[in-house]
């Protein structure tokens, strides 16, 4: 009596829009364009894409005026990283479904960029994920959070405290409780996993 939902991935084409309906900056190369980069946690590398405004296509960059890219896909564990080399700012509307239930999704060892599943913003004590990750009594023994402040242009490192069952900054690790530290829609996180890959959970969305 169960049933199964079969969604689509989302892909360069149906987020930035296959002829670049989204706005980002193009050019000929991904040095004079914005570029998307997706990360890939087993080699621990970034691919990166830019919109070619000659031959109107995505181009890897390694592979300018190749083949069309528009395709390349989002997996839903994946973050992605958008390097704006336009001036101004620039808002990227996503549009699908909203997924309630539970998550799981694979850390590896290493390196991983993750995302906020869920349309609302949230904070590290909301995620539950301590029940996954090491802990420990510094960022450099345990696994780290990293989430990206774009205003700063820099990350800030958390952790999860063993000793004092809470989350705490990494520049201070027996420090206040950092557990309300937001994550919102939009940001990219950034783990690393210090031990084996393991599933890491997420709790169920609340729509109350």
């Amino acid at each position: 009596d169960e049933t199964f939902a079969i969604c689509k991935h989302h892909t360069i084409g149906s987020i930035f829009g296959v002829n670049n309906s989204s706005g980002l900056q193009g050019g000929t190369s991904a040095g004079s364009s914005d570029e998307i980069l997706i990360w890939n946690p087993v080699t621990q590398r970034f691919s990166s894409y830019f919109y070619n405004s000659v031959i109107n296509v995505w181009n890897l960059a390694t592979a300018p005026f190749g083949a069309d890219k528009s395709s390349e896909v989002f997996y839903p564990d994946q973050g992605f990283v958008i390097y704006r080399k336009a001036a101004d700012a620039l808002e990227v509307t996503v549009m699908g479904s909203v997924k309630v239930g539970s998550t799981k999704a694979q850390i590896y060892k290493g390196y991983n960029f993750y995302d906020n599943k869920k349309p609302i913003d949230t904070s590290l004590r909301e995620t539950g994920w301590e029940k996954d990750i090491s802990g420990g009594t510094s960022a450099g023994s345990a696994d780290e959070i990293a989430i990206w402040d774009s205003e700063a242009q820099r990350l800030n490192g958390y952790f999860y405290n063993t000793v004092t069952s809470k989350w705490e900054k990494a520049t201070d690790p027996f420090g206040a409780d950092a557990g309300d530290t937001p994550i919102a829609i939009e940001d990219a996180i950034l783990i690393r996993r210090r031990g084996d890959a393991i599933i890491l959970g997420e709790k169920a969305l609340s729509l109350n």
